[in-house]
């Protein structure tokens, strides 16, 4: 008997199958065109290249860092603070350079190697990370959850603001199709959010066939499944609005 139904759930899913080679969806784009939009037009927008590249440089830093405090030994992490301590460009060498009297006072030496040296040591045992702030002073976050976290508010919708600028790239007709999504912002003095960067994603819904569930569920011949296409383009909205 378990033979014989095994049989027929073959015999529906490639009948199924057959059928549905095509989604429709009311006169909606097809599958494959969806597709090729979300390669074409999907990707990371930056609306501010200057945020951009200093929260991927200070995010490169902070990596650094967490993945030396989390799989290396205290000595290896001393080095890699020393390096982002005296090396141009990091966040570290800025508060080293800014504040190199406060901590041979802090220190109380005025020998610059043992303080340097105390510095390191004090980073590395604290666990200490460069601050998420950007160089116009505000805090920036790398994704709207952990804004929503942090502050226990939800943002609010995608103003048109962002999303003719979005448009600008992918067309009215396109956008439609488009989901978006806050990556990098921060919040103004007006408390309103200032996005630095968004995800656009395409997606779309398709059915697998095949024997699914258990006795206890019940079976089924098919389940949907949401499909997505992010293309992994970036598309920078200054540079373009300069042309």
């Amino acid at each position: 008997m378990k033979f014989t139904l095994s049989i027929l759930a073959l015999l529906a899913i490639a009948f199924l199958v057959g059928c549905s080679a095509k989604d429709t969806r009311d006169n909606k784009l097809s599958n494959s065109e969806i597709t090729k939009l979300g390669k074409k037009y999907g990707g990371v927008y930056v609306f501010n290249k200057k945020y951009y590249e200093e929260i991927q440089g200070r995010e490169r830093e902070r990596s650094e860092l967490k993945d030396c405090y989390e799989k290396k030994l205290k000595s290896e992490c001393e080095q890699v603070v020393k390096k982002q301590i005296t090396t141009n460009g990091y966040f570290l060498n800025r508060v080293w350079n800014n504040n190199k009297d406060k901590f041979m006072k802090k220190y109380n030496s005025s020998d610059e190697n043992i303080v340097l040296d105390r510095y390191i040591s004090h980073i590395v045992n604290k666990k200490i990370y460069p601050i998420q702030t950007l160089s116009n002073g505000k805090k920036y976050y790398t994704t709207y959850i952990d804004y929503e976290r942090a502050s226990k508010k939800i943002l609010p919708n995608i103003s048109s603001f962002y999303e003719d600028k979005i448009k600008m790239i992918t067309g009215e007709e396109a956008y439609k199709y488009a989901s978006v999504l806050p990556l990098y912002l921060y919040i103004d003095d007006n408390d309103e959010p200032v996005y630095i960067s968004m995800s656009v994603s395409y997606s779309y819904k398709t059915k697998k066939y095949g024997l699914f569930g258990d006795e206890g569920r019940g079976f089924a011949l098919s389940r949907d499944e949401i499909r997505y296409t992010k293309g992994g383009n970036k598309f920078y909205i200054e540079d373009l609005e300069k042309q």
